[in-house]
């Protein structure tokens, strides 16, 4: 019973950065989405879209930063850059995936549901987003 333990305790500390990485985008996606409906009583949706994402863009570069990826060798000035970056790919991967999604579920259902599009392809960028943010925002 205590080897099983110790090997799980080993496997968690292993993916310790992956774990971290998808609650902390979690927060941030969520501080995104939520943003995004109190915006949309005070402005119109694009605005809102926009500015809710970039409320969900910075919470996300703090908690990477202070809580995933700590090995930050990389100077204060270049990091939030390559971080725009990145998450500019990944906007671009959400919306032709969510597009995508969106397209084949209604030639095959005849039914389109942008939000169950949307919340999948948003669950597919998380891969990208970390092998990118660990290898060039956060190297």
């Amino acid at each position: 019973m205590e080897k099983k333990l110790l090997k799980t305790i080993f496997k968690v500390f292993k993916y310790r950065e992956q774990i971290l990485f998808i609650f902390c985008g979690g927060i941030a996606a969520s501080i995104n989405f939520f943003s995004r409906i109190l915006l949309s009583f005070y402005i119109n949706l694009t605005l809102s879209v926009f500015f809710a994402y970039i409320l969900g863009m910075l919470t996300a570069y703090f908690l990477f930063k202070k809580f995933v990826f700590l090995n930050n060798k990389k100077s204060k000035k270049s990091s939030p850059l390559i971080f725009i970056v990145v998450n500019c790919i990944a906007v671009l991967q959400i919306y032709l995936m969510t597009v995508l999604i969106n397209y084949v579920a209604q030639s095959y259902t005849g039914y389109s549901n942008v939000t169950i599009a949307h919340g999948i392809a948003i669950l597919t960028s998380v891969f990208l987003s970390f092998y990118l943010h660990k290898n060039y925002t956060y190297k």
